[in-house]
C-alpha cells in the first residue's frame, strides 16, 4: 500500500469515529462511567481527571477517546490534540507538547505505557489531582504544579495492563489515572458498527459483506473499520458505487 493510500485509509478511519458518547457502540458500562465523569467535571467547571482506556489493539480505544474529546471541546477541533507517546518519550518533547496546549484543551496520548520514566514524571505533574491553595502555588499531594501550564483534560490509551506491584512506572500510571477497560464486543455490536461505519462514509453494506467483515475482524472493531477503509481507499476517483459487497471486499483485501 503506497503512502497516499495509507493516508487515505487513516482519513477514512477518522471519519468513521463516533462524535459523541451516545454514538459509541458495544461498551455500555464504559460509556456510562465516562458520562458520569463528564457530568461531574461540568458541575465543578474543572477539567476531567486523567482517564486511561486500556485494552488490546484495535478494540476501539482511539474511537472512544475521540467521542469523549468531542463532548468536551464542543465543536472546537483546535482544542483537541492527539499525540503518540513515541513522539514525546524524552523530557524536552513532553514539555513542548504540554506547554503548546491551549486552556481547556484535550490532550490524547496514544500508548502511555511506552513513555520513559522521566518524561512520564513531567506528564504526571500536570494530570494528578490538584487544588488551588493561593495565587502562587497549585499542589497535588507532594507535587507542585507549574502554574504556566494550561488547565487541560488528559485522555490516554494503552494496550498494556498497567496494574502491578512494586515501584514501577506501571504502578505510577495506575495511581495517577482513572483506568477503564474496553471489554470484548458482542456479535450484534460488531454488526451495528459495520453498518454505522459505512453510513458515516455515505455508503451501505450488504448483509453478506457484513458477515464477512465480522469474520475477518476477529471481534475487533478497529480492524473491521480498517477493512472498510481499505476497500474505499482502493476505489479510484471515478468509482461511483455506494455499496460495499462481498466482491468489493475480496478485490480490495485479498
Amino acid at each position: 500500500m503506497v503512502e497516499t493510500e495509507i493516508n487515505r485509509v487513516e482519513g477514512l478511519m477518522a471519519r468513521m469515529e463516533p462524535r459523541s458518547l451516545s454514538a459509541v457502540i458495544g461498551q455500555p458500562e464504559l460509556v456510562e462511567a465516562l458520562g458520569e465523569l463528564l457530568e461531574a467535571s461540568e458541575r465543578r467547571e474543572h477539567p476531567l481527571p486523567a482517564i486511561l482506556l486500556v485494552g488490546p489493539a484495535e478494540t476501539g480505544k482511539r474511537a472512544i477517546s475521540t467521542a469523549l474529546a468531542m463532548e468536551i471541546i464542543d465543536d472546537s477541533p483546535e482544542s483537541f490534540r492527539s499525540i503518540d507517546a513515541a513522539g514525546v518519550c524524552d523530557p524536552q518533547s513532553m514539555r513542548e507538547a504540554l506547554y503548546g496546549l491551549a486552556d481547556n484543551a484535550v490532550l490524547r496520548l496514544i500508548g502511555v505505557h511506552r513513555l520513559e520514566s522521566e518524561a512520564y514524571q513531567i506528564l504526571a505533574r500536570s494530570v494528578r489531582e490538584f487544588e488551588i491553595n493561593d495565587d502562587s502555588a497549585v499542589s497535588g499531594g507532594d507535587v507542585e504544579r507549574d502554574l504556566e501550564l494550561p488547565l487541560f483534560s488528559a485522555i490516554a490509551t494503552s494496550q498494556a495492563d498497567l496494574g502491578g506491584a512494586g515501584p514501577s512506572l506501571e504502578e505510577q500510571v495506575a495511581r495517577d489515572w482513572i483506568s477503564l477497560r474496553v471489554v470484548p464486543y458482542e456479535l450484534e455490536s460488531l454488526i451495528e458498527i459495520a453498518h454505522r461505519s459505512a453510513d458515516r462514509l455515505g455508503l451501505s453494506v450488504t448483509e453478506g459483506a457484513v458477515q464477512e467483515l465480522v469474520r475477518r475482524s476477529e471481534g475487533l472493531p478497529g480492524r473491521l473499520q480498517r477493512i472498510i477503509a481499505t476497500v474505499v481507499a482502493s476505489w479510484d476517483e471515478e468509482h461511483s458505487a455506494t455499496i460495499i459487497d462481498e466482491r468489493a471486499l475480496t478485490q480490495a483485501v485479498l
